[in-house]
């Protein structure tokens, strides 16, 4: 393991900033929920072989914690030190009799589960830790222990000259694409204060996602749902015109002029702007909103928890996130101060709280497809921008307690295993312990400039863990591991160098 590792870290180094100058662009790319055996459960379908699963990219684990467990009385900024990860109690293999504690349904089998499942984080808080540099509590969107907005990556990266964007598979105020927004709320639900934000504060240069409340969940049209955007701001989008005043739950207050954007809907127009066949309204920005309301592919008829990957036709009248992808660095790209981009396969997650194995993968390959899209415009040296200038990571906000078919008493943390061929399904083999989150580390990647210095931040040790994510009983191992408030720092020092222009 120290091998493989120290030869990792060494390829990260060659690959950062040339002649010391300030990193220019940042992709941060979240496959939302994909924990260790989230990867071996694609690995094992055919064709769902990750594109970074190579020495070109630094591997390191990340703890995923929150700062506490919910909202509470707003009147601290404390760690609570019960969800910090602890690998003996992660790993703790002592039998629990009977059902969980904290799932009803699924049973304890051991400390660990239990353990894993009672300290779970959410998304709102783990994104918002790599956004602002600081453990977030559960369900907030960049705000501190006391309600009160915090300074995030995106906003710090506009004011040193870069451009901004955040996409995404779900909804585009859920909670990833709002924390790298740098939306803030003490409660991730506030989904119109949050879109409004989104447009109004000057933060985001572009936004994509599905979320469009003129259409349902097959891309049909649907009559309007303003629950999660005000109407008077979704039909001044619309029109291209209008100002919309919004007042937060928090007494902020929000002015959208609709004459900032270009509200771009069909599928057609998304592929043509990826393209290049179409180009943005000169002065605007950005928001490519799909024809369909919570995501893009996976709420469509037809799943089932048997359901075989690839099994349902797509939806024909939606993007993907790889169109999302290449319309967004063709928007952004051309910027010589640099930009930051968040790319999140949301579905992913949504899919794992189904238990939706079939579907998961599917969400899984496509955030692989996205992934490539990057690789691939890196390597051209698109817009100048290239491996030398641009970092990028690959991460998750938080796992699922998704292990193998073995994985109860006989052989706990077992990974997902390859399909059984006498099965009838194109399934890899595997075990659900909770309908949620858990609180494991999970992996990250990192390439580019400066993509070494985060080898640097993994200080901590989990003796149990294996490179492979899988379980090491003997205790005596070398994995170090770093947090997602680390990454969020770093990445604020980042980004807050103006980069140099040419």
């Amino acid at each position: 393991m120290r091998l493989t590792f120290a030869a990792t870290v060494l390829i990260a180094l060659s690959s950062t900033v040339a002649h010391g100058e300030p990193v220019k662009n940042v992709i941060v790319m979240l496959a939302d929920g994909a924990g260790y055996n989230t990867h071996a459960a694609t690995k094992h379908f055919p064709g769902g072989e990750a594109p970074f699963r190579n020495d070109q990219w630094l591997k390191l684990p990340t703890s995923t914690y929150n700062l506490r467990g919910g909202q509470g009385d707003l009147d601290n900024d404390e760690q609570d030190p019960a969800l910090v990860y602890d690998p003996v109690r992660a790993w703790d293999t002592t039998p629990v009799e009977g059902e969980s504690a904290y799932r009803k349904g699924f049973a304890a089998v051991n400390r660990g589960y239990e353990w894993l499942r009672a300290t779970c984080p959410d998304s709102a808080g783990t994104m918002s830790a790599l956004m602002t540099g600081r453990r977030i509590y559960y369900g907030a969107i960049n705000v501190d222990g006391f309600g009160k907005p915090v300074l995030t990556v995106p906003e710090v990266a506009k004011a040193s000259g870069r451009m901004t964007g955040a996409i995404s598979s779900v909804r585009f105020t859920h909670a990833t694409p709002a924390s790298a927004g740098g939306a803030h709320s003490i409660n991730r639900g506030n989904e119109q204060d949050i879109a409004c934000e989104m447009f109004g504060s000057g933060t985001l240069d572009l936004l994509a996602g599905p979320g469009n409340p003129d259409y349902d969940n097959d891309g049909q049209p649907h009559s309007p749902r303003y629950g999660r955007v005000p109407e008077a701001l979704w039909k001044s989008l619309q029109a291209g015109r209008g100002v919309t005043s919004h007042t937060a739950v928090d007494g902020r207050s929000f002015t959208v002029d609709a004459s900032w954007w270009q509200l771009v809907e069909r599928k057609e127009d998304i592929q043509a702007l990826a393209a290049g066949s179409a180009t943005p309204t000169p002065g605007r920005r950005l928001a490519m909103v799909a024809q369909v309301y919570d995501a893009l592919q996976y709420h469509r008829a037809g799943a089932s928890r048997e359901e075989h990957a690839f099994s349902t036709p797509f939806l024909q009248t939606v993007p993907t996130l790889t169109d999302f992808t290449n319309a967004s660095l063709r928007y952004l790209g051309g910027n010589p101060g640099g930009f930051f981009l968040m790319i999140e396969g949301g579905a992913v997650d949504w899919a794992m709280h189904g238990h939706h194995m079939g579907r998961m993968i599917e969400e899984q390959i496509d955030f692989h497809q996205a992934v490539q899209a990057v690789i691939d415009y890196l390597d051209a040296d698109t817009h100048g921008n290239n491996w030398e200038n641009t970092l990028v990571i690959i991460t998750a906000d938080h796992d699922h307690l998704l292990y193998g078919p073995d994985s109860g008493d006989s052989q706990p943390y077992q990974l997902v295993q390859p399909d059984d061929p006498h099965d009838d399904d194109n399934l890899p083999e595997h075990r659900w312990h909770s309908n949620h989150h858990g609180n494991q580390l999970v992996p990250a990647w990192f390439r580019g400039a400066g993509a070494g210095d985060f080898a640097k931040l993994a200080t901590k040790v989990d003796p149990y863990l294996t490179t492979d994510g899988g379980f090491n009983p003997a205790g005596d191992g070398t994995i170090r591991y770093l947090g997602q408030d680390d990454i969020g720092r770093k990445l604020m020092e980042l980004v807050s160098k103006p980069a140099a222009r040419r």
